[in-house]
């Protein structure tokens, strides 16, 4: 599955540039898709959140979800991470962004997928459906993320839709 289909977006694993350390470890080279986020969150806690590595069609397992716009994604039929390894959850200054820091077991989750990935998208999947897929440019070790949204009121709604 090509990612370039998608809308611009980006993923970038920093050390929080809201509290003044970023220190880019890989950042997407802004293939990913976006949909409409505010549609697919409902009340504060009652989010899914999966990361899922990108995938041929033919792989075992595999499964296709797709994002708002109706464009199809070729999963692994497990999620890597889910919103259970997420330990916090935080608005950046700009408040278009979500700071997502990974506990000690998605923090190593995400460093095993993402050295096996580079070059190849992931999926951030809330709620079953596509939100955002980067392509990985390096292997992630920090277990922080930043999630750039839409829209403030995309990233206030995740947020606290995420209960984090």
């Amino acid at each position: 599955m090509n990612a370039r289909l998608a809308l611009i977006a980006a993923l970038l694993v920093t050390g929080c540039p809201a509290a003044g350390t970023p220190a880019p470890e890989a950042v997407s080279n802004g293939a990913a898709a976006r949909g409409g986020l505010q549609s697919n969150v409902a009340e504060a806690g009652s989010a899914t959140f999966e990361l899922r590595r990108v995938v041929e069609a033919e792989a075992p397992g595999a499964i296709v979800l797709w994002d708002a716009r109706g464009n199809p994604f070729v999963v692994e039929g497990t999620a890597a991470i889910t919103r259970a390894q997420i330990d916090t959850v935080e608005l950046s200054a700009a408040g278009t962004s979500l700071y997502l820091r990974l506990d000690a077991e998605g923090r190593q989750r995400l460093t095993q997928m993402t050295q096996s990935h580079v070059g190849k998208p992931l999926a951030f999947i809330v709620n079953g459906q596509v939100e955002a897929a980067p392509v990985v440019e390096l292997a992630i070790v920090s277990g922080l993320l930043e999630l750039p949204m839409n829209t403030h009121d995309e990233a206030v709604a995740l947020k606290a839709a995420l209960g984090k």
